[in-house]
């Protein structure tokens, strides 16, 4: 919550927490703003300009064989992999004749105690075989090592995120539950979490036909990108409004 004297800025997917970032910063409430969320991929195509592996999404390989990925690249990731690893283990005990693998990136913190391997992983029904456990890595290495992979993502209080952005552009597949971009992607909802419905039957539906919707999935993501892109007019508007106002003279 950047914020000076009584004026206090928030990302709109923290719009719950306006009230608490105006009390923590002695700001009165009618005075907290939510700023416009903005992307751009300069940065990501600096990245892949410097990788020599492929890093777009490869059509080619069969159902049977593809990956399904988890990684949250924040630091509530501890909270975030549990409903996306549900789902892949669902999926592999309901299709048997499956037989690509989990991958869980960022997972080295999990591994500090033995409450994944004691209480956890035995609830999950599914060889351990099944899941591979990795480091955290840059985005784009996960891309090239993962070509085949499906993304399946759980997001608590932090729906925006860059690597929405940098796996649709490289025509990835992400399974979500960011209400906000339910038109982009493959969007289940929390309620259906929370009535025990997994979306298994979606994640069999994005893994076996992902590939003949590819030329919509671009679209889709070149939509997504100019709602939040840094060369949207009205976004541009509504940013000189905030920066051009009076309080933040001092700041800037």
């Amino acid at each position: 919550f950047p914020s000076h004297d009584n004026l206090t800025l928030s990302s709109p997917h923290y719009n719950q927490n306006c009230s608490y970032g105006a009390a923590i910063n002695n700001a009165p409430y009618k005075d907290s703003i939510i700023a416009p969320y903005i992307w751009n991929d300069k940065i990501l195509k600096l990245a892949l300009a410097n990788e020599s592996r492929p890093t777009t999404w490869d059509n080619s390989v069969d159902w049977h064989k593809r990956n399904i990925v988890i990684m949250e690249p924040n630091l509530g990731f501890q909270k975030c992999f549990y409903v996306p690893l549900l789902i892949a283990a669902t999926f592999a005990r309901n299709n048997p004749q499956w037989l690509g693998r989990i991958k869980i990136y960022n997972f080295q913190r999990i591994l500090r105690n033995n409450n994944f391997e004691t209480n956890i992983f035995p609830l999950l029904g599914i060889d351990k075989t099944k899941i591979e456990l990795c480091s955290r890595l840059p985005i784009v290495d996960i891309m090239a090592d993962n070509r085949d992979a499906i993304f399946v993502h759980h997001q608590i209080n932090n729906e925006y995120n860059y690597m929405f952005f940098e796996l649709m552009s490289q025509g990835f597949p992400i399974i979500h539950n960011v209400s906000s971009w339910k038109n982009y992607a493959y969007y289940y909802s929390t309620q259906a979490i929370i009535d025990k419905e997994l979306p298994q039957a979606l994640l069999y539906k994005v893994i076996r036909e992902h590939k003949n919707v590819l030329s919509i999935y671009k679209g889709q993501y070149e939509s997504l990108l100019w709602s939040h892109s840094i060369y949207n007019p009205e976004l541009q508007r509504i940013w000189s409004e905030l920066l051009n106002n009076s309080i933040l003279d001092c700041v800037l």
